[in-house]
């Protein structure tokens, strides 16, 4: 008797839920606050404006809320306020991020080059993402509208 081969194959599969983004985003979020933080030392020169505090109030606000989450904290009494948050922290963190690399700020570009790298690909990432976000929403405003 012929033995027949049989190919398997194996699948590996790994559904992606919201405790991954949380800590995908809590670990960002320390980063951010890290970098902002040795923003603040005597012999560093660089840009602090509001933007600058306004980034690292929200993200350590963010920070909370992201954890309060990944603990199943109920906690959609606030997403109003958390929507208009985010939107002047986009704007806030794309454009300090992208003085900071103008001015070509030591304590950022040098001290920190691999985190301000990151951080300065992240910038795009959350734009391109918060923009996804309207289309989304919109086409979906649409579509209910027309039903």
């Amino acid at each position: 008797m012929a033995k027949s081969k049989s190919s398997k194959k194996l699948e590996v599969s790994y559904d992606y839920d919201k405790e991954d983004i949380n800590i995908i985003t809590i670990i960002v979020t320390i980063f951010i606050i890290y970098y902002l933080i040795n923003l603040e030392h005597n012999y560093c020169d660089c840009i602090r404006d509001w933007r600058h505090n306004y980034i690292k109030y929200t993200a350590i606000f963010s920070l909370f809320i992201d954890l309060l989450l990944l603990l199943n904290t109920e906690i959609s009494n606030i997403s109003g306020i958390l929507i208009i948050l985010q939107i002047i922290y986009v704007y806030a963190f794309y454009t300090y991020i992208r003085d900071l690399d103008n001015t070509k700020c030591e304590c950022a570009v040098v001290k920190q080059e691999k985190l301000h790298k990151f951080l300065n690909i992240w910038r795009y990432l959350i734009v391109i993402f918060s923009i996804s976000i309207l289309f989304i929403a919109g086409f979906y405003m649409i579509y209910v509208m027309n039903k």
